[in-house]
């Protein structure tokens, strides 16, 4: 059987969506059959809709919101209980102080980037394993595991002390899951 040749490419509609019905075989030894659970995610993708940038700059705006809280609840608690600041540690580390406005405006800025490509992912991820908190959480483990080599790396190159990513590790184990859940919850795709 020749499947035929698509030159818009396989990721296009019309191919997307006619090539797994071309190539379905019976016999799970056909040299195509393989074939067929790859364009499962085509196909899956049209029934979901398009990502919505608005709605992934909303989400990671409620994503950013619910994370200062959560961060400011459990770091209090920690700063009360445990007489230890995360940003104390760095700033003694190093004998850095914040420089002011500017340090504020882009730390914030990256800060709310960072949950927007959060949500984005998690938006991404939503053809693949569906939408709800399955989907943002194991979107919230993939960014875990990021920030876990990242500072790892950090620590091993000596540009960050390890009791210091330590805390940020177990900071981000209790608030990112509550913060991609919440902005999870605010974002829905556009249909068609």
């Amino acid at each position: 059987m020749v499947v035929g040749y698509c030159q818009r490419g396989f990721a296009s509609g019309a191919c997307g969506r006619r090539i797994p019905q071309m190539i379905q075989s019976k016999d799970r030894h056909h040299p195509l059959a393989i074939v067929n659970g790859f364009f499962d995610g085509y196909t899956r993708r049209d029934e979901m809709g398009k990502i919505s940038g608005g709605r992934v700059v909303v989400g990671g705006l409620v994503m950013a919101v619910v994370f200062v809280i959560v961060e400011f609840i459990v770091e209090g608690l920690v700063n009360l209980v445990f007489r230890v600041n995360e940003y104390e540690l760095l700033f003694d580390a190093y004998g850095l102080s914040p420089s002011g406005a500017r340090y504020h405006i882009v730390n914030i800025g990256y800060f709310v980037l960072i949950c927007m490509l959060i949500i984005w992912v998690y938006a991404a991820f939503r053809s693949k394993f569906g939408a709800g908190p399955k989907t943002a959480l194991i979107t919230c483990a993939v960014f875990l595991v990021y920030f876990l080599l990242l500072g790892l790396n950090l620590v091993n190159l000596g540009i960050l002390p390890a009791k210091m990513a330590l805390f940020s590790l177990a900071f981000n184990l209790v608030e990112l899951p509550i913060a991609v859940l919440a902005g999870a919850s605010v974002y829905k795709e556009v249909a068609g």
